[in-house]
């Protein structure tokens, strides 16, 4: 208890001879309040018999034992761990904050929370922003930071998405199961990471694993969240989470470096919501003159279709993002086919790797995305609407209609076969692959009714055969 003095430093504490000689864990009372600001140093297991938090009180240590109840509450009210075990509830309330520890140059740091009942109220957080790889950092083998491959000079951070500028390698991680915090970029740091279980989490504050903007240079990668909940509920509307990429305030300087940094990772899983959870979770790239790849947000209900959703915020320009299953280099882990419900919209840029096919009922590209997929089952229908949004996929079924609907927006495709019409409007156009050294590539399609309105067209101009070739 420090009576409300606020600006003390922070007071360590330690066991035994300072860094030689912790015991194994220690079970306390522990009771911050008034701004006491205090750091358990070492390893030993502090194992509270209660822990309450609150008037401004800070914590941080290293291992923390399991709790009955844990409550933070109150104006800057924190505490900095990496693991929290909780048999009851987990409360932030009243401007409280729970942070990871800060990745470092030889460390990775992941806060994970295992509780009861976890409830974020509108005033509170759980905050990991800019606490992933440092700049000029990625991940290395299990985990730890390494500068092989990370970003540098007028390169931005890539985990999810790619930070702008960076290599199509390096991009890390599992979309549906994230473990990671994102990289840094060639100035700033990458998003840390937290994973939430529970049997309830009501999400009426926020949960945040941003990277780090810059005002000129090349920002950190979005971090990663999972949510593992019986029930993921909000009681008043506002809540949120994200894993943006970190931005470059200065967008229309060409003498600076302004790299957004990519989208991060986020998957949830649930049983029931009074909510879409994927309406509260964000993935974009970093802004700035150029712009971040989008992150991923995966979203499952139990015994439910999963929803994929690839949002960038119309940052049109950025990186396209990789997604696959398993290993990313051992296509024979990959599932032979795989279903979900894909909503890619607002200029965001992804493609399908690997062998699997993809199994979506109705398929709407819009608002200047852009997907390419090689296997692609046979839809219900298909719809390409927007300005500049683009489909890229080798052959198709499609049951009902296909409609492709907007300036420059198009389907690259070779064999397209379609049950009921296909309209092309208000600028769209229908292309052939191109042809290449190896392969020729024709442009076939079956409909039942064709209309390409006065604007629109079908394009298979200088997609023959290449230079010098026959």
């Amino acid at each position: 208890d420090n009576d409300n003095r606020t600006n003390g430093p922070q007071t360590p504490i330690w066991f035994g001879d300072r860094g030689t000689d912790d015991v194994e864990s220690f079970a306390l009372e522990l009771i911050l309040t008034e701004y006491a600001s205090v750091k358990f140093e070492g390893q030993t297991e502090v194992d509270p018999t209660s822990l309450i938090l609150s008037s401004g009180a800070k914590l941080e240590l290293n291992n923390l034992g399991e709790l009955e109840d844990l409550s933070l509450d109150g104006e800057n009210t924190y505490l900095v761990t990496d693991r929290i075990r909780v048999l009851n509830n987990l409360e932030l309330t009243n401007n409280a904050v729970l942070y990871s520890h800060i990745t470092t140059s030889t460390e990775q740091h992941l806060l994970k929370v295992t509780a009861g009942e976890i409830l974020i109220d509108s005033t509170s957080k759980i905050d990991v922003n800019g606490r992933g790889y440092r700049a000029g950092y990625t991940r290395g083998e299990d985990g730890v930071p390494t500068t092989t491959g990370a970003a540098t000079s007028y390169i931005g951070g890539s985990y999810g998405g790619r930070g702008h500028s960076n290599s199509e390698s390096s991009t890390y991680g599992d979309f549906m199961l994230p473990g990671d915090v994102g990289s840094g970029g060639g100035h700033t740091s990458g998003g840390g990471y937290v994973s939430l279980t529970a049997s309830k989490l009501t999400l009426d504050g926020q949960i945040l694993a941003n990277g780090t903007a810059s005002t000129y240079y090349e920002a950190g990668s979005g971090g990663g969240v999972l949510i593992q909940v019986d029930e993921f509920l909000q009681s008043t509307e506002g809540g949120f989470i994200q894993a943006i990429g970190g931005s470059s305030t200065t967008s229309s300087y060409y003498r600076y470096r302004p790299r957004g940094g990519g989208g991060g990772r986020i998957a949830i899983y649930y049983t029931s919501s009074n909510v879409s959870p994927e309406a509260l979770a964000m993935a974009y790239g970093g802004h700035a003159l150029y712009h971040g790849g989008v992150g991923t947000v995966y979203v499952h209900k139990a015994n439910g279709v999963p929803v994929l959703k690839l949002d960038n915020d119309n940052r049109t320009n950025g990186p396209q993002t990789p997604i696959w299953f398993g290993d990313r280099e051992d296509e024979s882990d990959d599932p032979a086919n795989f279903s979900l419900n894909l909503d890619i919209i607002q200029g965001a840029n992804a493609k399908f790797e690997g062998s699997t096919q993809i199994i979506i009922d109705t398929l709407e590209v819009k608002s200047g995305a852009k997907l390419d997929v090689k296997q692609l089952e046979n839809l219900k229908g298909l719809s390409i609407s927007g300005v500049g949004s683009q489909l890229h996929t080798l052959s198709l079924t499609v049951e009902d209609n296909v409609v492709i609907d907007g300036e420059d927006s198009y389907l690259e495709i070779d064999d397209l076969v379609i049950g009921g019409d296909l309209s092309l409007l208000n600028g769209s156009i229908l292309y052939s692959h191109i042809t290449t050294s190896i392969e020729q590539h024709l442009l076939k399609v079956t409909a039942g009714e064709i209309l390409i309105d006065s604007t629109s067209k079908i394009d298979v101009n200088g997609r023959g055969y290449r230079a010098g070739y026959t």
